[in-house]
C-alpha cells in the first residue's frame, strides 16, 4: 500500500470511489484530504514497493557514517541494522543506528595523577547531540529528499523513562545518481548506555523481538531497544518500572537474562 495510509484512510477513499494509485493520482479532491506524509508515499509509491538491495544499503551507511564522523569529530559511529545485519540479500528500508564511539580518545586529555591517555569512549550522548546537525548535513547534500517523521515530533522524548533520550528520525533517501531509487530510511541515534540494546532490537525481527520480550515479561522484567529492568506489572500494565541493568555488548543482554 501507500506508505502512511492506514485502515481508515484507505476505507474513506474507497467510499470515494477511489480504488487505486492511478485513479488517487488523477483525483484531485482525494489527494488534498492526505496529509503530507502520505503525498510523499503516493509520489515515491513505486521506488517503495522495490526492495533494496544489499549494496546500496551498504552505501547509504556510509554516507551517513561519513557526515556523522566528520561532524562529532570521530564521536560517532553509524550502523547498518534490520534485514542488513542479518545478512539478507535485499531489504525493505535501511535502519541506521548512531552510537557513541567506544574506540574514540581525545588526545587532549589526560589522567591527571600520572599523565597518561584517558580509557577510550565518546561521551554517552555524542550521538544524540550530533544528530540534529547530521540530518541537517544529509539535507543540503541531497541525500534526504523527503522528512517522514522528526525526532521529538510525537512527544517521545518526554519524561523521564528509558528511551526518552534516544531520537529517532524516519524519510526518504536517494544515492547520488540520475538512475537512483528513493528509499525508505530510518536513523536513530541512542546513548552508549542503550547502545547494545538498540543494536540487538533493530537486528532481529519481528518474530524474534517478540520472543525476546515475552521471555523477558516471564521473568518480571521489560525488554525494549532502550534497557532491561525489572518491571512490575497490574493489570498487565507496567506500574514501576526500575533501572536498566548496564550491557556493553548484546551477548551480555542475554546473559542478563539468563541466556545462554
Amino acid at each position: 500500500g501507500i506508505w502512511g495510509v492506514g485502515v481508515r484512510t484507505a476505507a474513506r477513499l474507497v467510499s470515494w470511489g477511489v480504488y487505486d494509485v492511478h485513479q488517487l493520482r488523477l483525483d484531485k479532491e482525494a489527494r488534498s484530504a492526505l496529509n503530507a506524509q502520505q503525498l510523499v508515499g503516493l509520489e515515491r509509491y513505486e521506488d517503495f514497493l522495490e526492495r533494496i538491495p544489499r549494496e546500496e544499503v551498504a552505501a547509504m551507511e556510509d554516507i551517513v557514517a561519513e557526515v556523522a564522523k566528520e561532524l562529532s569529530r570521530g564521536q560517532v559511529t553509524v550502523t547498518a541494522c534490520g534485514s542488513y545485519r542479518r545478512g539478507k540479500t535485499s531489504c525493505g528500508d535501511a535502519d541506521l543506528i548512531m552510537l557513541p564511539n567506544p574506540e574514540w580518545t581525545d588526545p587532549t586529555v589526560t589522567v591527571a595523577h600520572n599523565g597518561s591517555p584517558a580509557p577510550p569512549g565518546a561521551p554517552d550522548d555524542a550521538a544524540v547531540k550530533v544528530m540534529g546537525d547530521v540530518l541537517d548535513r544529509l539535507r543540503a547534500d541531497g541525500f534526504l529528499t523527503d522528512d517522514l517523521t522528526l525526532p521529538g515530533q510525537f512527544g517521545e522524548n518526554d519524561g523521564n523513562n528509558p528511551g526518552t533520550d534516544s531520537l529517532s528520525y524516519m524519510g526518504v533517501a536517494r544515492l547520488p545518481g540520475e538512475s537512483s531509487k528513493h528509499r525508505r530510511v530510518d536513523i536513530k541515534a541512542y546513548p552508549q548506555c542503550q547502545g547494545a540494546f538498540a543494536l540487538l532490537y533493530f537486528t532481529g525481527d519481528a518474530h524474534f523481538n517478540r520472543s525476546m520480550r515475552s521471555f523477558a515479561n516471564k521473568a518480571g522484567l521489560t525488554l525494549s531497544d532502550a534497557g532491561l529492568a525489572c518491571c512490575k506489572r497490574r493489570g498487565g500494565k507496567k506500574t514501576n518500572v526500575g533501572e536498566s541493568v548496564a550491557c556493553a555488548k548484546a551477548e551480555d543482554v542475554f546473559s542478563a537474562r539468563g541466556i545462554g
